[in-house]
């Protein structure tokens, strides 16, 4: 936005004439050497100040005045999905965890099996070594550990056969085989032809450790992944530059005619000329002429990636209809201010006004007002219940 200046009889300067430069760009030096743009209407007279936030460059200072401050300029993705996969249910435990788990099962059948053949030999009973074979520990321990189910013997027999595909489909296997079966008497005899549980006093300490154990990993895992699911982070495909040049899919893409495509188009060397280079598209056509039309290519295409001033992505953030994410990292810092025209009597008023309100805090209120943080979340607005009588 550019305006004029004037001054009323009573002194008092004030802002009229607001218009929007025709072609909607900064502006940049033609070949025949004059300028277009906002910057062509300062310098042609057309207008006194320009209302928008230029970046400062040294073609750019040598015609123009600029109101001092300081901006960064960030680089601005569309969000990775963040949708549940099955990969994160492992994610919230520490692989440590899972390998001592599954090192605590092998371990539990090794010194059931042992129990077992020590009780064997010991009271001269084979009935105990024919309930707690290789494959009825390994169930036991299994069940405990990972489906908090308890111990008894009949049951472990039905659930022995049932589908290892999982705790619920095991459970619901042995319900249909019990159903299947034509009489209650039939459950109840082979239940009773073996103990619900072993005699053997040590192996009753070890059915219980399996048991505590296991109810401490789920309360462990349950509390996990029940706080990582509330709090999932966002993971980013990058954090840099030299991460969009290293992942090659993303197009990088600035405003058109702006000071920010100027430097990275004449660069002679660095990681500005390899950007250019690289992801970013050669034909001017393609940059978009405002940020928030940069914003909608973030969201309309999946794999864009738009540099822009931290501001004014702000403003802009509720109007998207996607979540957008910040890359941690500062592309480059440069001066960014209002301008106007090389000698205007006006650089040394503004200059004047935003002094004061920064010595009176009045500048980081307008900010926080004007733009707020850049959340993922648009608010959600309570809908209205209305409530009738007959």
């Amino acid at each position: 936005m550019i305006v004029e200046v004037s001054h009323d009889n009573a002194g008092r300067t004030q802002l009229t004439n607001m218009v929007v430069a025709k072609d909607k760009t900064f502006g940049r030096m033609t070949k025949n050497g004059s300028w277009n743009g906002i910057i062509g209407m300062l310098l042609r007279e057309e207008v006194d100040m320009a209302l928008t936030i230029m970046a400062w460059m040294s073609e750019r200072a040598a015609i123009l005045d600029y109101v001092t401050t300081v901006g960064e300029f960030r680089v601005f993705i569309r969000q990775p999905s963040s949708n549940l996969k099955w990969k994160y249910l492992g994610l919230p435990v520490d692989r440590k965890l899972w390998l001592a788990s599954l090192s605590s099962i092998f371990l539990i059948v090794v010194l059931q099996l042992m129990t077992t053949s020590f009780f064997t030999r010991r009271h001269n009973d084979t009935t105990v070594a024919d309930q707690y074979t290789l494959l009825d520990s390994l169930f036991i321990a299994l069940s405990g550990f990972f489906c908090g189910q308890a111990y008894s013997t009949g049951r472990a027999k039905l659930f022995k056969h049932a589908s290892t595909t999982g705790c619920i489909g095991a459970r619901r296997t042995a319900l249909h085989t019990l159903t299947s079966w034509s009489t209650a008497a039939e459950y109840t005899t082979i239940i009773n032809t073996q103990p619900m549980t072993p005699s053997s006093c040590s192996l009753r300490v070890l059915l219980l450790t399996i048991y505590i154990t296991g109810w401490l990993l789920m309360a462990l895992y349950s509390g996990k992944i029940t706080s990582s699911l509330a709090v999932r982070k966002v993971i980013l495909p990058f954090n840099s530059m030299e991460g969009i040049l290293a992942d090659g899919s993303y197009q990088f893409t600035v405003l058109k005619n702006s000071a920010q495509f100027n430097i990275l188009s004449k660069a002679q060397g660095g990681l500005e000329q390899q950007v250019f280079t690289h992801v970013m598209n050669q034909d001017l056509r393609h940059y978009p002429e405002s940020s928030l039309e940069g914003l909608q290519q973030v969201c309309g295409e999946p794999r864009v990636a738009f540099l822009s001033l931290y501001e004014l992505v702000n403003e802009y953030i509720l109007e998207l209809n996607c979540s957008i994410a910040m890359l941690p990292k500062v592309f480059f810092r440069n001066q960014m201010s209002f301008t106007s025209r090389r000698g205007s009597p006006y650089i040394r008023l503004f200059n004047y006004k935003i002094l004061q309100l920064h010595s009176g805090g009045i500048m980081n209120k307008l900010r926080q007002d004007t733009w707020p943080e850049i959340t993922h979340e648009k608010e959600d607005r309570p809908i209205p219940v209305e409530l009738h009588t007959n």
